[in-house]
């Protein structure tokens, strides 16, 4: 069986992340990543290869919160907010963002 992921695809994906997001979850952020040791991107290779061979995702692994963030309005009025005065983000754990 050939591997989808080795350590110089994964290690061009982690310096690729753009720095300064949110935190997600798991309250990594790609700066962890990016300035870990070696070996961490050893075995997130590993981790990746293993969900590929056994066909398994853990349910927690995508887990993500999503929050409101205003929409910017130029017409100069002040009224009550609504609903359609915002739009969603959804922050996600940081080895998620690599896949």
């Amino acid at each position: 069986m050939s591997k989808l992921f080795d350590a110089e695809l994964l290690s061009r994906l982690i310096n690729s992340l753009k720095r300064g997001k949110a935190a997600g979850l798991d309250e990594l952020t790609c700066e962890h990543l990016q300035h870990s040791h070696p070996n961490v991107v050893s075995i997130v290779v590993k981790l990746f290869n293993l969900f590929v061979t056994t066909g398994h995702i853990p349910t927690t692994f995508g887990a993500s919160y999503t929050v409101p963030v205003p929409i910017p309005k130029c017409d100069g009025r002040t009224k009550a907010l609504s609903l359609d005065d915002f739009r969603g983000i959804s922050i996600s754990a940081v080895c998620f963002q690599t896949l």
